[in-house]
């Protein structure tokens, strides 16, 4: 019986120009990509805190199924009219079919063979009906993945589903793949209706409280971000045959050394003046025993400030939380101290990816970036903001530039620095925009440090839900 992917070699994902890639090289293509991200990232371990320690998922099972979604999100590109219209297939033979109803579009038909791959795989879910209505939220991120994130109206998808069902039996009929008749029927206005009344709770199905629904929000944002991003760098290495790396992306252990290295143990920074954090380093005892009553010079104080938080934090630590308030006054030299801790929190987990400073105005993003840039290499830093100049380094003025400014455009886009100072605007767009632009990073936020400044400038009517996200997201990513 012939099966879905066993066309992927005779359909095409993409073309341009006089070249093609089939599907199945796409898939394998942005797998490619997914994996390495995961493994970048580490997102296995946060697919779990998430599934396990938040919502009590099976965790296996939410991560398999993840991937599955992933392997289908292209799959209705078997859509004859795709294919002949969109892509210039030659290699298939128009049968004049007439799909009104979907025309040469693609999700809904990827979304639709999913579900039904996924009814056919009922009985992994056997006892796991809660995991199974996850899976199904979880899935609609095909439907969305050329497009804006939407709010979830299941009645509504209904009855797209329903209206256009006569068109995906065509297209199944073209490429003689068999109907399973009663799933079709199922997958239809009436099972939406009823998933829609039971993720707005108006029905005796125990589905997630409204604090477990945050962290059900987080899962959606994580995998719609790895679908996105893997898709994006795919098609992109078909159309500029150019594979991405992501070796500089992050801290790693080299970067991590260097950066310890300068902060804590160079005594001259690079535009001549003292670092007086190697002092600290070198005093660091006798400044702890110092009483801080005795401080007659701000440059004391600063120094005691410097060492103490440090020792705070690390107690905090040990008792493994991860959400901190640092309060300080004006002049205290908060943004040297944020980046002490930043660094303390690198020595201990190794688990840390990146750290973002995040800022509510542009002159105090311009003033950090500029003080820390003293402590960290130019090419492992950027400034995003509506501001911020375009990065070019010196090095890269001979390169050819269209491939130059392809390059700036993605490191840019996909926030490619290990360390970044950034508007709170463009960071929290990350956690509430719909638009695709703002989704594609979410999964850049896990394993990193977020230093938050000037939080006092924030909308009061807004603070407690920030809050409230913060605390939650700190769990868990």
């Amino acid at each position: 019986m012939k099966q879905w992917f066993d066309l992927v070699n005779d359909i095409w994902a993409h073309s341009s120009e006089n070249k093609y890639e089939t599907l199945n090289r796409h898939i394998e293509c942005v797998f490619k990509y997914l994996n390495t991200i995961k493994d970048t990232y580490n997102l296995s371990a946060v697919i779990k805190n998430i599934c396990k320690y938040a919502l009590n998922l099976d965790v296996e099972i939410v991560e398999r199924y993840i991937l599955e979604i992933v392997k289908y999100h292209d799959i209705g590109k078997v859509n004859p009219l795709y294919q002949i219209e969109v892509l210039k297939n030659n290699n298939l033979i128009d049968k004049n079919i007439i799909l009104s109803k979907i025309g040469t579009s693609h999700s809904s038909l990827s979304f639709f063979i999913f579900l039904e791959y996924l009814f056919k795989n009922k009985e992994d879910f056997k006892t796991k009906h809660l995991e199974f209505i996850v899976i199904i939220i979880l899935s609609t991120i095909i439907l969305q993945h050329h497009t804006d994130l939407k709010n979830l109206n299941f009645s509504e998808i209904g009855l797209d589903i329903e209206y256009k069902k006569e068109d995906f039996k065509k297209v199944y009929k073209y490429w003689d793949i068999d109907i399973d008749n009663e799933i079709f029927s199922y997958i239809g206005k009436n099972f939406f209706d009823k998933l829609d009344l039971i993720i707005k709770r108006k029905c005796d199905f125990d589905f997630f409280s409204e604090e477990q629904l945050t962290y059900l929000y987080f899962l959606f944002k994580l995998a719609n971000s790895l679908l996105i991003s893997s898709d994006f760098y795919a098609t992109l290495e078909f159309k500029k045959n150019k594979e991405f790396n992501f070796n500089n992306c992050i801290i790693n252990d080299n970067l991590k050394k260097i950066l310890i290295k300068k902060f804590h143990f160079t005594k001259s920074l690079s535009d001549g003046s003292y670092n007086f954090n190697f002092f600290i380093n070198q005093n660091k005892q006798k400044i702890t025993s110092d009483n801080l009553k005795n401080f007659t010079h701000i440059n004391d104080i600063r120094n005691w400030l410097n060492v103490q938080t440090e020792k705070n934090l690390e107690e905090a630590l040990n008792k493994n939380y991860n959400l901190f308030y640092l309060n300080l006054p004006t002049g205290s030299g908060k943004t040297n101290i944020s980046y002490r801790l930043a660094l303390k929190i690198l020595e201990k987990d190794k688990n840390i990816k990146k750290i973002y400073y995040v800022f509510p105005f542009i002159n105090i993003i311009e003033q950090s970036y500029s003080e820390l840039g003293k402590f960290i290499p130019e090419e492992s830093r950027i400034r995003l903001d509506s501001k911020s100049p375009i990065k070019i380094e010196v090095s890269q003025e001979l390169e050819n530039k269209e491939d130059l400014l392809e390059k700036i455009y993605v490191d840019s886009f996909f926030m490619n620095y290990p360390i970044l100072f950034l508007s709170n605007v463009k960071f929290f767009d990350m956690f509430f925009k719909n638009e695709k632009n703002s989704n594609f990073n979410f999964y850049q936020l896990s394993n990193s440090i977020v230093i938050l400044d000037e939080i006092q400038s924030y909308d009061d009517t807004l603070w407690v839900l920030l809050a409230e996200i913060i605390f939650k997201i700190s769990r868990v990513l």
